[in-house]
Order: structure tokens, then sequence, then C-alpha cells
């Protein structure tokens, strides 16, 4: 199923939740709705299953206008942040009670229920209570009473918050190989970055109640619609410049920028993408290398970060640890010619200044 929210504006008292947010979710596919603590992403979902209303805009299934469609009528499975099982029913009896408030036939019941501990790989747990399985068992018994009723939405709120970090890892490979094998769409709330790039076909970034960006994980982590957005996805170093007749020109020399206007522009390169080498003091001329020296360095497990100066220009930058560099030293900085992304947004520019 397609969703797609129109102008949606949802208000607490005098303050603004989603502020003319709209947002177009494609059949099929993992969408994570990324944002802090705040953001307005669980209201999101609550919208979509019908839990809450918009103040303005409009809510649609598959073009069809759901705004005012009861949530018990729009058969989209929640998963909520807490398993929130029935604690006086075993699993079995969890998982189907959609079914029965349903009316299906018993042996559709039956098989359905066989399915689900199959695929979310519970066999053997249907008699047990929800206080005599782990956490994680049982938010995969909460998913798969989510998707008894074979919804073709499945909303999820943070569903991994409180589990181990393997075993988030773990639950997330999952959920991508159940979405692959059923087909449906899937709305995922997280404020974890890493977890959403790992999840998702796309991400939508919710900031300050709107859409700020939709995009897949790679082109939101490497190309950024703005320095607030690229700075939310991660580390980054931005070195200003002009371009000039297809150059990129800064502090650091003229690097190739084929295709791009004449005009001010920032290079967003990420800390991993800079390459360290030893110096070269042979032959080749000082001016033809780009020599910083390591002002700050420390290692965290097999990655080492360190700040470098040099040029007027400040560099971070991530490489494996078992090439180290001590602070104080020179080394030299090869840049991703072949990968620059120039940016223009009018925001970033005043920044700078």
């Amino acid at each position: 199923m397609k969703i797609a929210l129109s102008n949606i504006t949802v208000d607490y008292g005098a303050k603004a939740i989603l502020e003319n947010l709209s947002l177009e979710i494609p059949e099929g596919k993992l969408l994570s709705v990324l944002g802090t603590s705040g953001a307005g992403k669980t209201t999101l979902l609550r919208l979509i299953s019908g839990l809450n209303l918009p103040l303005h805009g409009k809510v649609f299934f598959d073009d069809k206008d759901v705004t005012h469609l009861p949530a018990e009528k729009r058969n989209v499975g929640y998963v909520f942040q807490r398993p929130m099982l029935f604690p006086h029913m075993n699993l079995a009896e969890n998982i189907r009670f959609g079914m029965e408030i349903q009316k299906w036939p018993a042996d559709m019941i039956r098989k359905r229920l066989a399915y689900l501990f199959q695929i979310l790989q519970l066999e053997g747990l249907e008699d047990r209570m929800p206080s005599e399985i782990s956490g994680g068992q049982q938010q995969r018994a909460a998913i798969a009473r989510a998707l008894a009723t074979e919804p073709p939405v499945l909303l999820m709120d943070e569903p991994f918050s409180s589990l181990d970090p393997q075993l988030r890892l773990e639950m997330g490979s999952l959920i991508r190989s159940i979405q692959k094998q059923l087909g449906i769409t899937i709305i995922f709330v997280t404020h974890d970055r890493a977890e959403s790039m790992a999840l998702s076909h796309q991400i939508a970034l919710l900031l300050d109640g709107r859409i700020a960006q939709v995009a897949s994980p790679a082109d939101l982590f490497y190309r950024p619609a703005s320095r607030q957005i690229a700075r939310y996805m991660g580390e980054c170093n931005f070195i200003h410049g002009q371009i000039r007749n297809e150059q990129f020109c800064c502090r650091l020399g003229c690097f190739p920028a084929s295709g791009q206007a004449d005009g001010d522009a920032q290079w967003l390169i990420r800390p991993h993408q800079i390459v360290l080498h030893a110096r070269d003091t042979s032959s080749e001329s000082k001016d033809e290398q780009l020599v910083f020296l390591v002002e700050d360095c420390r290692i965290s497990g097999k990655e080492a970060w360190y700040r470098l100066a040099g040029y007027d220009t400040l560099l971070q930058v991530e490489t494996f640890s078992d090439d180290y560099y001590m602070a104080g030293s020179e080394v030299r900085v090869s840049l991703p010619c072949d990968r620059m992304y120039l940016m223009r947004d009018e925001k970033s520019k005043k920044e700078l200044l």
C-alpha cells in the first residue's frame, strides 16, 4: 500500500508538532523516519494509524482519503516501543487475538499462527506466557501479533530501543527479511542514525516538525541537502571555496568541478573519505603535497581519529588504527576528488561569514 501525507499540521496547545508536512511512502518499501526525541516521529505514526487526527491536511492510502477513517478500519499493524502483550494470555493466544476479533475461520488461524511462529523464530514458545520469555522474544511476539491479520502496512515505533546492541542488529536483520518476504510497506521510527542506515530503502529525516529530506541512506549521508542535515548524519568537514571555470579553488588548491556553475560553494568530505600517508621527503617537492600537522589523535577500537591542521584549515579524519600517526607528526593528505560533493546552501554560506 502506498501512503501519502499532504500538508499535515498537528499542534498540542500553542505548539506545532508537525507543520505543513508532506510525505509519500512507496508501496512495498521500508522507510525509516529519523529524528531526535520530540521531533514528531510518533505523532506521524499515530496519524497514519488513525489514533490522531491532523489539525490541517490529509492522509491517503492508495490515493483514497482516509483522514477521518477510524483506526480499527485501516488494517494497519502497529508495534510500540514496549511489546504490550496481554500478560494473562500465552503467546499463541496473544497473536491470534486479532484474527479471532475479525472472525477468521479456525483452520486459517491455525495456518497463520504456524507461519508467523516460523518466520519470527518463535517456534516452541506457543504456550509460554509473556513473563516467561526474553525481551527480544516478547518484541518478536508483538511483531507477529501486528502482522497476524495480514495488514499491508506495518508501523514500528522505536521497537528495539530497550534491547542490547547485538540483539538490535539481529532484530534489524529479521525485519529486513520479513519485509522482503512479505512485500509489505514498513514505516520504522528511530532516533538511531546507524539503525536507519542499515534497515531502510529510504530515510525521511524529520527536523523541527518538517521533513528536511527524503533520500536513500547513501544519498542522505553523502549528498545531504543542507549543512544541518550533513551534521546530523555524522562528523563532517566543510572546505569553503569558489567555483571558477569548472574548477573548485580553495586554500588546499584547485580541483576539477566539471559541470558546476561558477559561485561560492562548500566541499563536504566525511572523515573516513580522507586518506593519510606518511610524509614523502624524497624528490617530490613539498608544494606538490598536502602536508598537515597531527594536532590530536585517539584510538577507538579499530578506528583512529585525528585532528589535522594546515593551510589555515582543520580536518577531522578517520582511518583504521593499524596505521597510526602520533600527535606532532606530519602526514600527507589525499582528498577524494572523484567523489567531490559541493554544496550551495544559502544558509550555510551565511554561517561561514
